[in-house]
């Protein structure tokens, strides 16, 4: 497990409080004033796949001309969690060429998203514009898709990887939650019920080329090629929950492995990952459900063994 903060009290300068929309014949929200702090949580045990990641980026680092663009820009947390597949003729055997380089990848697809980001975000007039970002994040969802389908030149990447996952982008507007796949975000509000904000991409009926069980991926390119990005399509859920709403709350981003051990073991593990906050003690709970059900996998009890579980939980304070 992992603990960090980050301190969003950054002082903004009058020029900058113009290009964001801070000053002028209205008085700022408050959420725009002062973002709230974030603390967050992690956890990553490995499963069958070994592939998933976590990226963590308290503050985006552009270079040269783009960087004072970025911080006007407002953009001062980024995270997320990466759950990263691999299709080849022996996956149903569980057998993996990339097992266990999750992280790695993960941060390479996120560093490719982030890039993108920065200059569709910078290409637009005004940065203060909630639509710029929304326009920003599709078009840099649509670019990482396609750099990803091409990935001779990447020794990283192959055509039959491919990825889903739960980002959040914290800007003075408020928090951008972008989902893509079969993870889920699950926000628990001060003093309220846990509600699921996010819905599974999934299709409705089979598998999509006959292997995947989601219709929205980054990469996948041998399906892509095959079927189209009109039956398996990179473009991501975006939405925007203002700050009023997240002040004492917490935001669980996770992979479908979390859901998939509650649903195999009949634990509410999503309601125990808020209350521990991924604690060592929540952390063992779970491997050693992950253990069972590998257990009963190895009984061919089950058809399928456990999956990585990779989880991020935020606090908003």
């Amino acid at each position: 497990m992992e603990i960090g903060g980050i301190d969003s009290k950054r002082g903004i300068d009058s020029k900058i409080r113009k290009l964001l929309g801070l000053e002028g014949n209205r008085k700022p929200r408050p959420e725009e004033k002062k973002p709230p702090e974030i603390n967050y949580y992690q956890m990553l045990l490995p499963g069958r796949a070994g592939q998933d990641g976590i990226v963590v980026d308290s503050f985006p680092k552009p270079t040269e001309y783009l960087q004072e663009l970025w911080k006007k820009a407002g953009i001062y947390f980024m995270a997320g969690v990466f759950d990263i597949h691999e299709l080849t003729e022996k996956y149903r055997r569980d057998e993996y060429r990339y097992k266990n380089e999750g992280p790695e990848k993960a941060q390479q697809v996120f560093n490719s998203f982030q890039h993108y980001l920065r200059y569709f975000y910078s290409s637009k007039q005004s940065l203060s514009s909630r639509r710029s970002l929304v326009d920003a994040i599709g078009q840099a969802s649509s670019w990482t898709d396609e750099n990803l389908l091409n990935p001779k030149s990447k020794s990283w990447w192959s055509d039959k990887l491919g990825v889903c996952f739960e980002m959040v982008i914290a800007t003075p507007y408020g928090l951008y939650l972008v989902h893509l796949g079969d993870g889920g975000a699950y926000l628990k509000p001060n003093n309220g019920e846990i509600q699921l904000l996010t819905t599974p991409h999934k299709p409705s009926e089979g598998r999509v080329g006959g292997i995947l069980a989601v219709n929205r991926t980054w990469g996948d390119g041998g399906v892509k090629r095959i079927v189209g990005t009109q039956v398996l399509s990179p473009t991501p859920d975006v939405t925007r929950l203002p700050w009023k709403n997240l002040r004492g709350a917490s935001l669980l981003l996770t992979t479908d492995g979390l859901p998939d051990v509650a649903s195999v073991s009949k634990r509410d593990l999503i309601t125990q990952a808020f209350q521990s906050k991924l604690n060592r003690p929540f952390q063992q709970e779970v491997a050693n459900l992950m253990g069972s059900w590998n257990e009963m996998y190895s009984q061919r009890k089950v058809g399928v063994s456990a999956d990585d579980v990779s989880c991020l939980l935020l606090e908003f304070k």
